[in-house]
């Protein structure tokens, strides 16, 4: 008997002991690795296109392409470094410029942008890193549209077509047809919307657009009657997702309405 109290207590004790181990164990964090967000040398950088004629406003898209004339914005990713562009004949030694291609020999071409930067490597993590990095990007200056008015050509590329849509809240995807309307040689007036709530609403010859990129089109209603003071924007930034943002009426009316779709271009009008 006294035998057997024995054998029960000392497995009770191996068990305690077990246990309390894998507890501690448990309990142990991994040290986070000082390399997980280090990163090497880089001379990477975006190319931004100001939203106004003649103006380096802070209003952007981030882009490959250019309308002619307007200004773009060149910024290194890269922070506390030495920077040097290299802008056709010129140089910059700033973290980011500006830009203008207003001249009409730019027009219809790729102009090449390059960065060189230099800046004390992390040798800990990256021993091969000698400090220095250079990138080349083409950024293409165009006209608008895309091609030549005087054949009424208004192929405006990622920004006019058929558009598989789904709104944030959704699962359900729709389609949206987005039509320029061409009035004048300066560009298009207005801008044809259809189905853009999913139910069918079309809204024709009452949206303005008021500011616009390569990129970005932001536009607003003409008449408070028509389309219910329809406003918004639409992107087609460089990866190729589409963004569009509709608003109907202002927030704080009770029948305010707004609309966030994401998705692709899938064909012309």
């Amino acid at each position: 008997m006294k035998t057997l109290i024995k054998i029960l207590l000392l497995t009770s004790v191996f068990f305690l002991v077990l246990f309390s181990c894998k507890k501690e164990q448990l309990e142990i964090k991994k040290t986070a690795d000082p390399c997980d967000c280090a990163s090497e040398v880089s001379a990477d950088f975006t190319m931004e296109e100001s939203a106004l004629w003649g103006s380096t406003s802070e209003w952007t898209s981030e882009t490959d392409s250019i309308l002619k004339g307007r200004h773009v914005r060149f910024k290194a990713k890269q922070i506390d470094a030495e920077y040097k562009w290299y802008l056709g004949t010129e140089t910059e030694v700033t973290k980011e410029t500006f830009r203008s291609f207003g001249d009409p020999s730019f027009s219809g071409t790729s102009q090449p942008i390059i960065l060189v930067v230099k800046k004390d490597p992390n040798l800990i993590c990256f021993p091969n890193d000698d400090g220095y990095d250079s990138v080349v990007k083409q950024i293409a200056i165009t006209e608008y549209p895309i091609n030549d008015w005087a054949n009424n050509d208004k192929d405006l590329g990622t920004k006019e077509g058929v558009f598989r849509m789904k709104d944030q809240n959704s699962s359900d995807s729709i389609e949206i047809i987005i039509d320029h309307i061409i009035e004048t040689s300066n560009g298009p007036f207005f801008i044809n919307i259809y189905n853009f709530d999913g139910d069918g609403t079309n809204c024709t010859e009452s949206i303005n657009e008021y500011t616009l990129t390569y990129r970005e089109t932001r536009f607003r209603h003409t008449t408070v009657a028509n389309c219910n003071r329809l406003k918004g924007y639409m992107k087609t930034p460089v990866n190729g997702q589409v963004e569009m943002y509709f608003t109907q009426q202002d927030p704080g009316d009770s029948d305010y309405r707004e609309f966030h779709y994401f998705g692709r271009r899938v064909g012309p009008i």
